[in-house]
Formats: C-alpha cells, sequence, structure tokens
C-alpha cells in the first residue's frame, strides 16, 4: 500500500499549511472544509441522542490486519 504522498507529489505540502491555518483556504476549500466538519458534527450528536458507547481500544483491530477488510473467512 503506498502513502497518498507517494502518489500526488507535493500534495501535503499545499494541503497541510491551510488545513493547520498558517495559508489562505480559497472560497471552495472553505466551503468543502465546513461541509466535511458539519458533517462530523452531526455524527457526533447522533451519537450523545442515541447513547452509542464510545469506541473501544480494539474496535477497529480488524483494519489492522488487511485480509480483516474483507470480512470474509478464509
Amino acid at each position: 500500500m503506498h502513502e497518498p504522498s507517494e502518489r500526488a507529489d507535493g500534495l501535503y505540502d499545499e494541503l497541510l499549511p491551510k488545513l493547520a491555518g498558517t495559508m489562505e483556504l480559497t472560497p471552495r476549500e472553505r466551503a468543502a472544509l465546513g461541509f466535511a466538519a458539519g458533517g462530523f458534527l452531526m455524527w457526533g450528536r447522533l451519537h450523545r441522542a442515541f447513547d452509542v458507547p464510545a469506541s473501544g481500544p480494539g474496535s477497529h483491530a480488524m483494519l489492522a490486519n488487511e485480509s480483516g477488510l474483507t470480512g470474509g473467512t478464509t
């Protein structure tokens, strides 16, 4: 598996300063970031409203093993 930086030279050089707030976002980027942040806030509020428990340390253990991504058995 390749890191995104290996597939897109300069991606992080441009993106990270914008996300850190040290470089100005374009209006389109600002709108996209606001839309994404709103989605995360919505999920957090839904979890709180339905009393969804916090994920434990092993909740994403299957992601550590690439074969676990399919959910099937071998």
